[in-house]
């Protein structure tokens, strides 16, 4: 599932950054715009997926909106470049851009949701009602949500791979250990931070809203910014929900790769960080896709252990809802 938001997202992204060049080429039309509504499309079926595909719904009028007052801004002061784009593209970013994806959204329903699709929407049996009490169902559930996991973590520790999830263990007949675990590159997560450090940096100095800095900054800020800014002890928040991320983050390390130039040393090091991040992931491909390995080169890929300490027998994976978070950094 949380896959499928990454997917959409990003090509919304993608044609977001295809409809901005189409303008500058002089293919300018207020509704006539393809690639508009293609990022509309493809955030509302972001936002079909899973809820936290809104934050792409956002991050697309807000980055749409950014780039054509600052092509405008070329032309003339910032008021004006402002007023002119609301009036020229304000009515296109709504159509286009919200109510498009509101449609897909609840398009997504259909053969999901029972009622007669002609009726009234407020009236009773009316498949508009049943989609709407749908989702005052789903927030319910998830605002009224107070149950723990053990394998729950805060916003703030995702990135850092702090709490990776174990989806599956099993000890074979043979003793051999197979697993399934949601755990990051940690060589590529973590250097990521830099990189995003310096598109930052890079951004701050050029001010170009329509250069990659801008979009790169966006797509993290919106992605993730929300999930740090809600309560850190919200129950129920895992390091997967940061997979919306993830590609802005490899799109600053891409950037610190074409930034640093083409000079030999400049390309050792490129190729020495993705020998690196090859490496490290063929390493752990064992308890990334469940192959068959001895415990002793399990337990050898659990970097962190200090929530607790593991038998040499056996793992001590805690199952189950209502358990309390592990604390430190702690990787099983």
């Amino acid at each position: 599932l949380d896959g499928f938001v990454p997917l959409f997202g990003i090509a919304a992204v993608l044609c977001a950054v295809y409809d901005r060049t189409s303008t500058m080429r002089g293919e300018r039309g207020r509704f006539a715009r393809p690639w508009r509504a293609g990022a509309g499309l493809m955030s509302g079926a972001a936002v079909a997926c899973k809820w936290s595909g809104g934050f792409f719904v956002v991050l697309i009028v807000v980055l749409v909106f950014a780039r054509e007052v600052a092509a405008r801004r070329e032309e003339t002061e910032w008021s004006n470049a402002l007023r002119r784009t609301v009036v020229e593209e304000g009515a296109s970013i709504v159509l286009l851009l919200l109510i498009l994806p509101l449609v897909v959204y609840v398009a997504s329903y259909a053969g999901r949701v029972e009622g007669t699709l002609l009726a009234a929407p407020w009236s009773e049996g009316a498949w508009l009602r049943a989609v709407w009490q749908r989702q005052v169902d789903m927030a319910s559930f998830h605002f009224g949500l107070e149950a723990t996991h053990p394998y729950q973590s805060p916003a703030w520790s995702w990135i850092l791979v702090k709490r990776p999830m174990s989806y599956f263990y099993e000890t074979t007949a043979a003793g051999d250990s197979r697993a399934i675990m949601a755990v990051g590159n940690v060589i590529v997560w973590w250097s990521s931070i830099p990189a995003l450090i310096f598109t930052a940096y890079r951004w701050i100095r050029r001010r170009d809203w329509g250069g990659p800095e801008g979009v790169i900054l966006a797509g993290f800020l919106f992605t993730y910014g929300p999930w740090l800014v809600q309560n850190t002890d919200r129950a129920a928040v895992f390091i997967f929900y940061l997979l919306p991320t993830v590609p802005f983050m490899m799109l600053a390390l891409g950037y610190v790769a074409v930034s640093i130039g083409r000079t030999w040393e400049a390309r050792a090091a490129i190729g020495l960080f993705a020998a690196l991040a090859i490496g490290y992931f063929a390493y752990f491909y064992p308890v990334l896709a469940q192959a068959p390995i001895s415990y002793g080169e399990f337990r050898r890929r659990i970097l962190f252990e200090r929530c607790r300490v593991l038998s040499d027998e056996q793992p001590q994976i805690k199952e189950g809802e209502d358990a309390p978070p592990e604390r430190g950094w702690c990787w099983l």
